[in-house]
Order: structure tokens, then C-alpha cells, then sequence
């Protein structure tokens, strides 16, 4: 996931962050991931979006 806030600009554009990202961002971003951790949502929210993109012909093999 933080790969592709920096590597993709519109998924970092969607997120409000900058080319340049600051540390505070950084640890935005880790802090975020450590909430879906510890709430156990990686998975849920991986189920939901495999189910919408199934809808569509697509599909997800993994969570990463």
C-alpha cells in the first residue's frame, strides 16, 4: 500500500499526499496499517473489495 501512494498519483492525489512525502505522513500511513492489524479489517476489507471487483470480471488472489 505505501508503494502505491507514492508510486501511482492518483492514488497518492486521492490521499492529499505530495511527491515529497514527509515523515509525518510516513507514519500516517504505518499507523493506519497498524489499526487494520490489530482490528483484524485487512481481511474484511479484502473480501469486500474482491466482491465488487468479481461483479466486474476482475479479481484479487491475496492480501498483501
Amino acid at each position: 500500500m505505501e508503494e502505491a501512494l507514492y508510486e501511482i498519483a492518483p492514488i497518492r492525489q486521492f490521499a492529499c499526499l505530495t511527491i515529497s512525502a514527509s515523515n509525518s505522513e510516513d507514519t500516517t500511513i504505518m499507523t493506519f496499517r497498524h489499526l487494520l492489524e490489530i482490528h483484524k479489517l485487512a481481511h474484511a476489507i479484502f473480501t469486500i473489495i474482491n466482491g465488487s471487483l468479481q461483479e466486474k470480471g476482475f479479481s484479487l488472489r491475496q492480501v498483501c
